[in-house]
């Protein structure tokens, strides 16, 4: 949100401006805004040249930031951090990132008083959390009949990830949400859903839809760069040129109001017209406070050694039991110190980088024996620490991670650097790593002895396995690192290669004052 001064200089404006051909700003917003102290005068919007043209002295209150052609400019409100709307909203997606209708209504709720304009709800979103299935998108048509969701003006389905053969159950979903008066939006991830295996037939399915109001492509990957990414989805085989086919309107969503004009040139040149806009940056008041360390997606980890006390850091929403130990029993045994002064979620680790912690198949057979007896059910999560194992154990970690699924637990998967150092077959493992559905956190070690002063970005050697090759992962990408003055750079390391990050684990201990009790 762009700040003010209350006190304008009177007098003669110095610069004669003029809006951008083809924006949504006119003459008198650019000479009224760029002439103002401080000046709100981005290029993108307007030119100035110097002239003799006197204008005239400015009123108390900036004109505001335009709103789009097609009076649609709605903004995406994360469900875990407080933030504010742009200047000019007409409507607010309440975003929490689950494809499952009764976590998606139970994390909205926090927000929905707050949202601007209309009120939407996303359902999905970009990690397994987000994932659609025919079971969910069935739940979905019964929550929505059900009146579940009739105090939100519209719905937004956010669809990147997804099962495939769902064409009939999304084309349900927006009929049941239409027939009860919402409004209705789909977004993707640039051209078409990234991880959907038929993300051709899905589009030209939202394409003909007569029940989606609004299309929004994500011309973002982060959503922190500084110009639009026209890049269309890998391996998908949809063109932005195909968007002329749509029936629903067209508001890309962008990373900020800064974006928007590039963002219509470069449909406009494609024959397509854009409405608006979904904004998906927050403009933050004043007196908001910044979380700190600020994580994407709220997911702040932490291990706690069960050898020596520590603290977890501020902010942390899940802690790890970490014990070292592949057999179930000791892990259990050894972790049971630091349960219950773990902080948010509740997760247990097993498996670590020497012999007490190498995989074997009687180790895992047995971790699945334990899960499925019950003796995980107070925990929340589980770790598989994969540094040392046995070759050939694909489908007992597969199964490992099915059973924890199967009772109700998260999953995360932690290896050293790129891929395992002690495991033979390293290279076959990641790739069912990054396949594997059951499989909600992948987090590589940023470090070696843990003591780093900067991240360690080497892969793991003769693994065979690059950091690029995690652009694959189904997984959220939460990194394992030293600590939070190590994670802006890891971010940065892992979006060049075209992953985003939505979170880390801290290794390090907090202790003394930072300690949370």
């Amino acid at each position: 949100m762009f700040k003010f001064s209350l006190f304008l200089t009177a007098a003669t404006a110095s610069k004669d401006c003029h809006a951008v051909p083809g924006t949504a700003a006119s003459d008198d917003w650019c000479n009224s805004n760029c002439n103002f102290t401080p000046p709100n005068c981005p290029t993108s919007l307007c030119t100035c040249s110097d002239g003799p043209t006197p204008r005239p002295t400015p009123t108390p209150t900036p004109s505001p930031s335009p709103t789009p052609a097609g009076k649609v400019l709605g903004y995406w409100d994360w469900t875990w951090e407080a933030s504010g709307a742009p200047s000019g909203a007409t409507f607010g997606v309440a975003f929490n990132g689950w494809a499952d209708p009764s976590q998606a209504l139970s994390d909205s709720e926090d927000v929905y008083s707050s949202l601007v304009g209309e009120k939407y709800i996303s359902i999905g979103g970009g990690n397994n959390n987000g994932r659609f299935t025919r079971s969910k998108l069935q739940a979905l048509v019964t929550s929505i009949n059900s009146g579940n969701f009739q105090k939100y003006d519209g719905i937004a389905l956010d669809v990147e990830e997804c099962d495939s053969g769902l064409e009939t159950e999304f084309t349900q979903a927006l009929a049941a949400a239409k027939a009860k008066g919402m409004k209705t939006m789909v977004t993707i991830s640039h051209s078409a859903p990234y991880g959907c295996d038929d993300a051709k037939q899905l589009m030209q399915v939202f394409f003909a839809d007569g029940n989606t109001d609004y299309l929004s492509p994500q011309m973002y990957t982060s959503g922190e760069e500084q110009k639009p990414d026209f890049e269309e989805t890998t391996g998908a085989g949809v063109s932005f040129d195909e968007y002329t086919k749509s029936r629903a309107a067209i508001i890309p969503s962008i990373v900020d109001e800064t974006h928007y004009a590039a963002v219509q040139n470069f449909f406009q040149a494609k024959g397509v017209s854009c409405e608006g806009y979904v904004q998906w940056a927050h403009a933050r008041a004043a007196s908001a406070p910044v979380a700190s360390p600020a994580v994407v997606n709220a997911v702040l980890g932490y291990w706690d050694w069960t050898w020596e006390v520590s603290g977890a850091p501020s902010g942390a929403t899940f802690g790890v039991a970490f014990n070292g130990w592949a057999d179930p029993s000791q892990a259990l045994s050894d972790s049971e110190d630091v349960y219950s002064s773990l902080v948010g979620d509740k997760y247990i680790s097993i498996g670590g980088g020497n012999n007490n912690g190498r995989f074997t198949r009687s180790k895992l057979q047995a971790l699945v024996t334990s899960i499925n007896s019950g003796n995980f059910e107070k925990y929340d999560g589980i770790a598989l620490d994969v540094e040392e194992c046995d070759s050939g154990l694909e489908t007992e970690f597969t199964q490992a991670l099915a059973a924890a699924k199967a009772k109700g637990m998260k999953t995360m998967v932690t290896i050293s650097h790129s891929a395992p150092y002690g495991c033979d077959d390293a290279k076959q493992l990641m790739q069912l790593f990054f396949a594997d559905g059951n499989t909600d956190y992948l987090s590589p070690q940023m470090y070696t002895s843990g003591e780093e002063q900067t991240p360690d970005f080497d892969e793991t050697t003769d693994a065979g396995v690059s950091f690029d090759e995690y652009t694959k992962s189904r997984a959220a990408i939460i990194p394992s690192i030293v600590d939070e003055t190590h994670y802006a750079a890891v971010k940065d390391f892992f979006q060049a290669k075209g992953v985003s990050c939505v979170g880390y684990v801290q290794w390090a201990h907090a202790h003394a004052s930072a300690i949370v009790a």
